[in-house]
């Protein structure tokens, strides 16, 4: 199967000196029912603006609708697995985690997909990276590093889908 190389899908908040609010946890259950809330839109062909509502970047759901919309699948997805992807907080940034949930499935013209779409809360909304997720994209992972002079650094590092299996490597 053939997948994009993953993306970095968090959120980071940097703060001056203030405190950093705690990032709210997201269930599986509730990252399932947003999950079918994309579904349907998609599904049903509702105007872009009810899927995009739902991502984390408006831009990115557009831009990945644009390249993917003759590929809109006319099935809902499988859902694999699910795996909480912990929030990391220091006293100046937050990395915002979330519910994962793998899916997987045939696009609009056949070819196979398995995306990892990360539902987390924004404070205000639970929102959806890879909310196009038929987009064959996976989740990266990141941390949190301070260097000793009070700023603080997202450190990311992606794995190729054939040198990972998300549901497995859990």
């Amino acid at each position: 199967m053939k997948r994009c190389m993953p993306l970095l899908a968090a959120l980071v908040l940097l703060h001056g000196c203030s405190s950093v609010p705690t990032p709210q946890q997201v269930t599986e259950a509730q990252a399932r029912s947003f999950f079918d809330q994309a579904v349907h839109a998609a599904l049903t062909h509702d105007d872009v603006t009810t899927l995009c509502d739902l991502a984390g970047s408006r831009t990115n759901c557009l831009l990945d609708l644009e390249r993917l919309q003759e590929r809109t699948p006319t099935e809902a997805p499988e859902i694999l697995c699910t795996y909480e992807l912990p929030s990391q907080q220091t006293e100046r940034a937050a990395l915002v985690g979330g519910q994962v949930l793998v899916v997987a499935g045939a696009d609009g013209k056949g070819d196979p997909y398995q995306t990892e779409v990360l539902v987390f809360h924004d404070g205000q909304d639970l929102k959806g990276t890879n909310i196009v997720w038929w987009s064959n994209r996976g989740i990266g992972a990141a941390k949190l590093v301070e260097d000793g002079e009070g700023n603080v650094y997202a450190m990311a590092a992606t794995a190729g889908p054939e040198e990972r299996d998300p549901c497995r490597d859990r």
